[in-house]
């Protein structure tokens, strides 16, 4: 690469004003139009050759090689996606609603039992739910009719004088992950279901006493191999599901998709999360749980230590979408069938309307669990029965066993590692001692 300190002397010649200005072009110039910009720098570059001194055209010679290499990267990468752009078209156009439709509810199951040759019997019926975005494209292909669209749920909720529909687990991912390709109209049922949520959102951190911010994601519990679990949180002044209360994780994907929103009232979230040591080396960890069962003595809260690519991907998209106007929603919104189904994201708020939830669950500040000691230490004696007692203990491949007559073993599956004889009576066997 050329050193572009040796570039100084261009600002010092009227000769390379006009090299000078295509330079800067650069910064402004699209992908597409870069190959030809740099066409006419290495033509400017070969006219400035009777007009300046040897050595500063060597200079710019180096440049013009460099400006070659450039032309042929842009070309490859340039096919590159293009040919990506075709792969996705393909995969866009073959994607097909329907098998998944069931006409006689008008809905879409959520899923398909291959083994008995038919849709589940649970459905997506709300329209506060991740799945509209499904239900939008579907409407707008012409797979289903619009009539599926005013078949979702919108049940409501009242939070503060404020109206919101009502989604299945109060999570901010049923709310907010459409709105990252999807329009918001002003004054609009799903705008002012957006305002409340927030506001909701805002209020269950408070009451509890932590940062704002919940939704679907992995928490402080462990399987067998020490995998992170996970499943849906949300607040419950929001959701029809019963026990929401119980758990309290606060993710960080969950108040970066209100960015776009409240930028102001997300970045200073985002400044309490970071307080908690969230960041890790590809970015912010999956969550904080707050859950008082799933926490140590020492502190009141875990930190999943993971990073799952579907929230790390809505992190990356919010901030687009917060840094260059919505750009995802306007690319979506610019395909015509996108913009011939804009009717139905402008429902008004109905004039008369039913809340689902009057009652209101009463949320508490979390308090520390008090742990009770329990001594699971067991002595024994010289052995007093025939039957010997046992201590056996294993992770499902490695196994190890001792009893108080001395003798025991290790295996790893059906391999054991000592000398083992499965009897009462002799009890003469080699013990191996760890």
């Amino acid at each position: 690469m050329i050193n572009t300190n040796k570039l100084e002397f261009l600002n010092h010649k009227n000769e390379y004003e006009k090299l000078l200005n295509l330079i800067e072009d650069i910064k402004r110039a699209k992908l597409i139009d870069l190959p030809k910009l740099y066409k006419n720098i290495s033509y400017e570059i070969t006219t400035l050759k009777d007009k300046i001194s040897n050595i500063e055209y060597e200079i710019l010679k180096l440049l013009d090689d460099e400006i070659k290499v450039c032309i042929e990267d842009i070309d490859t990468l340039t096919n590159s996606l293009f040919n990506l752009k075709n792969r996705l078209n393909e995969f866009v156009n073959n994607t097909k609603f329907t098998p998944l439709y069931d006409k006689k509810r008008g809905l879409f199951s959520i899923g398909f039992d291959i083994d008995n040759n038919r849709l589940t019997n649970s459905y997506y019926d709300l329209l506060a739910s991740e799945a509209r975005i499904a239900s939008y494209l579907a409407v707008i292909n012409r797979e289903v009719p619009v009539s599926h669209w005013f078949k979702l749920g919108r049940s409501l909720t009242e939070i503060e004088g404020y109206l919101s529909l009502v989604s299945w687990t109060g999570t901010m991912f049923e709310y907010f992950m459409p709105a990252i390709i999807m329009k918001n109209y002003t004054n609009s049922l799903i705008d002012e279901t957006y305002k409340t949520v927030i506001r909701a959102q805002i209020n269950y951190g408070r009451d509890r006493k932590v940062p704002w911010g919940t939704s679907e994601s992995g928490f402080y519990g462990f399987d067998i191999l020490l995998n992170f679990q996970y499943k849906a949180f949300g607040v419950p002044a929001l959701g029809l599901k019963r026990g929401l209360s119980k758990d309290m994780v606060i993710s960080p994907y969950s108040t970066i998709l209100v960015l776009p929103f409240k930028p102001r009232v997300a970045i200073e979230n985002i400044k309490e999360l970071m307080k908690y040591n969230l960041l890790g080396k590809y970015g912010l960890y999956e969550a904080i749980d707050f859950t008082p069962d799933r926490t140590d003595k020492a502190s009141n809260y875990g930190i999943v230590q993971s990073f799952m690519a579907h929230h790390q991907g809505m992190i990356l998209t919010s901030i687009n979408n917060y840094l260059n106007k919505n750009i995802l929603i306007e690319r979506f919104h610019s395909n015509p069938k996108v913009i011939s189904g804009e009717f139905l994201l402008q429902e008004k708020i109905p004039v008369r309307t039913i809340i689902t939830k009057n009652i209101k669950e009463e949320i508490k500040p979390l308090e520390k669990p008090q742990f009770m000691h329990v001594d699971f230490s067991k002595k024994l004696g010289i052995p007093e029965t025939l039957v010997p007692n046992c201590h056996l203990i294993t992770n499902g491949d490695l196994s190890a066993m001792i009893s108080d007559y001395g003798c025991n073993f290790i295996k790893y599956k059906d391999v054991y590692l000592n000398r083992w004889r499965d009897s009462l009576t002799n009890k003469n066997m080699d013990c191996l001692f760890i």
